[in-house]
């Protein structure tokens, strides 16, 4: 943690010449937390002997907020604020890598007829299904799972620690829920399709 990382800068300085560089959190005023760069420098040491550690502090919280922010930007898809494919695949692959994970389940969602309707409809019509179809799916499955637009009308849940009878409630939930409001204008009428797999981590194979 923090508190550890700054007496390890300190032991180095004991130690090492030069500068000693790191970005830590310090508790400020108002029971916040704020990023600040530190840098330490041991000055030359005393007649007693002893070395005098100064350093210089940085607040560097803007720019780490500016950064978090565009690392988020990054991971999500522009139309719908769900995670994107690059996203989705790096973090499911971390997690059954995880030896805290038992096991989970990737859930395959598309629409069924969506470029029909995107073509004769217009492409605006097609992002309002989309960002409801988004909507929807985050509305029925836990904030701890992970929803992404994995291409163009389709989608994918990673699920961690559940029953294939809750999978199966959540995906008729999403069947029900997706043939409300726009949808329903939609001529010959159509619906997602869903698949789901489940696997186990490493660990318990």
């Amino acid at each position: 943690n923090d508190r550890e990382d700054f007496f390890r800068m300190l032991d180095r300085c004991q130690r090492e010449d030069g500068w000693v560089d790191n970005v830590l959190r310090f508790y400020m005023a108002g029971n916040r937390y704020e990023w600040l760069e530190l840098h330490l420098h041991r000055e030359s040491r005393t007649a007693a002997g002893e070395g005098i550690i100064t350093g210089i502090l940085v607040n560097t919280a803007s720019w780490k907020n500016e950064l978090d922010h565009w690392k988020e930007k990054a991971n999500r898809d522009a139309l719908t604020g769900l995670y994107n494919r690059a996203f989705f695949e790096l973090w499911t692959t971390a997690q059954l890598k995880s030896e805290t994970l038992p096991s989970g389940s990737v859930i395959f969602l598309d629409i069924d007829d969506f470029k029909k309707a995107n073509d004769t409809l217009g492409h605006a019509f097609g992002d309002d299904i989309l960002c409801c179809i988004a909507k929807r799916i985050l509305g029925v499955f836990r904030q701890t799972d992970v929803v992404a637009r994995y291409g163009g009308d389709e989608f994918v849940i990673f699920v961690g620690s559940v029953t294939k009878g809750i999978l199966l409630e959540r995906l008729e939930q999403l069947v029900q829920l997706a043939r409300l409001d726009r949808l329903e204008q939609v001529e010959r009428g159509w619906q997602p399709m869903a698949a789901y797999t489940t696997m186990r981590s490493k660990r318990q194979q």
